[in-house]
């Protein structure tokens, strides 16, 4: 299952923290990853009132990016979130092209700005997590963190992806 847009703007609204929201379009959207191949299907992008920014919406909320918050993307394949991931993990080290903190959770990246102290990007990752997480039980949807598909995409062993389920590193849902 991949989580629809609206599905990540309702997690998003029932954030702690979480000021204003905007969805990317085709027409808006700052990384031109919209629809791609290997690109997200959807991007939202949000601020938070964990610093003094002022209250931005749209496309000035967009023109900010990450900055002012962060940006939950969402792809079609754990691969291309982990492809997304890894990329961004490249600019980590690097003061002026750092793109904040980016975590993977299914086939999402959450991201969050780099301005916010390592205090405050925690407890917006979990918040953020914990959200998505009990919104899915509330759905009544059962979790696995690992079917035999992923371990199939992933090209590795079965009894891999087992030890990777018992760190939790990965969920995909099923109905």
């Amino acid at each position: 299952i991949t989580p629809t847009e609206e599905y990540i703007i309702n997690c998003l609204k029932s954030t702690p923290n979480i000021r204003a929201i905007a969805p990317v379009t085709e027409d808006n959207d700052p990384n031109g990853k919209l629809n791609s191949d290997g690109g997200y299907y959807s991007a939202v992008f949000f601020s938070v009132d964990l610093f003094d920014t002022e209250n931005l919406e749209n496309d000035a909320l967009l023109e900010k990016g990450t900055d002012v918050g962060g940006c939950i993307e969402a792809y079609q394949s754990v691969i291309d979130a982990e492809t997304r991931n890894n990329y961004l993990k490249e600019f980590d080290d690097n003061w002026l092209f750092n793109s904040g903190y980016h975590t993977i959770i299914g086939t999402l990246v959450i991201r969050t700005s780099k301005e916010l102290t390592e205090d405050k990007h925690k407890l917006l990752e979990q918040n953020i997590k914990q959200i998505i997480l009990q919104s899915l039980r509330n759905q009544g949807l059962q979790f696995l963190f690992v079917e035999k598909r992923i371990a199939n995409e992933r090209k590795e062993s079965w009894s891999k992806m087992k030890l990777k389920l018992l760190c939790g590193s990965i969920f995909v849902l099923k109905n």
